[in-house]
């Protein structure tokens, strides 16, 4: 039996790095969740900052929660990217 979405081209959402988009093929599942996890260190919070600033710089809406960092550190690790998120 097919399946009710099977032919249906999901829409996607790009993260702007083309990397990931292209092994996303083409993005995350637009209207998805997505939760980044992993061991400390591993660049959960690098990633999902990259992902925020292309989503800015596109003139998106953007939201950023974290659990753990303050915003002193979350500021003080993306203007070590170049990335000034005081704008």
């Amino acid at each position: 039996m097919a399946g009710k979405h099977e032919g249906k081209k999901i829409k996607q959402v790009r993260t702007g790095i083309k990397g990931l988009d292209k092994l996303l093929c083409g993005g995350v599942p637009k209207g998805s969740a997505v939760l980044l996890s992993g061991s400390p260190g591993s660049g959960k919070s690098i990633l999902s900052t990259q992902i925020m600033v292309n989503a800015c710089n596109a003139k998106k809406r953007c939201l950023y929660v974290s659990f753990e960092e303050t915003t002193a550190d979350i500021l003080k690790q993306a203007n070590a990217f170049g990335w000034h998120l005081e704008r």
